[in-house]
């Protein structure tokens, strides 16, 4: 018989003690943009290099009839994507969920190391991991839990448990980024 698992989410940070099982099931993300008719309130930001929860430069995006948008890269800032007020606030219930996007890049030249999504709250910023996306569309799954994600920098010190839930319990901005290659 084919098994029946209950639960599919199962927190290794979490041990309650010998015998214990403790698992965390994401609330439904459906949080969702559907680009077939505008924006939906995604903006451009050019995000400091030297501190990544400062905005120094807002940013044009376009949006493409076949259901997607971008903008070009204007600086030496880190170019991304500002989600819209619907993916902020309270996310606590996140925890333990997943952000997938569908992404592709068209500009050649050297590769920059860095994250792929910052999640901001006040001065803290969890950076993810990244690989550089290729010219044909990819679909990313960047998994919300504190293995998958770095401290204030791309390579930074893994967050615990408790800053990624208070970083998610408070996010104030989410920002994907655009920029994959060094200069402008």
């Amino acid at each position: 018989a084919q098994p029946n698992y209950v639960f599919n989410s199962i927190l290794d940070s979490f041990n309650a003690g010998r015998g214990d099982l403790a698992t965390h099931i994401p609330a439904d993300l459906s949080v969702c943009t559907e680009l077939t008719s505008g924006t939906d309130g995604w903006t451009g930001a050019a995000l400091s290099t030297a501190n990544l929860a400062q905005i120094v430069q807002n940013l044009p995006i376009s949006h493409n009839a076949g259901g997607w948008i971008s903008l070009t890269d204007q600086d030496n800032q880190w170019t991304t994507f500002a989600a819209p007020a619907k993916y902020l606030g309270n996310r606590s219930d996140w925890l333990g969920g997943q952000i997938t996007l569908d992404m592709l890049h068209t500009t050649a030249g050297t590769r920059l190391d860095g994250p792929m999504v910052f999640l901001v709250s006040g001065d803290t910023v969890l950076c993810s991991p990244w690989t550089m996306p290729p010219d044909s569309w990819q679909h990313y799954i960047i998994p919300l839990r504190p293995a998958d994600w770095h401290l204030n920098t791309h390579n930074g010190p893994e967050p615990t448990l408790a800053q990624m839930l208070a970083v998610l319990s408070n996010l104030q901005a989410m920002y994907i980024i655009a920029d994959y290659v060094s200069g402008e």
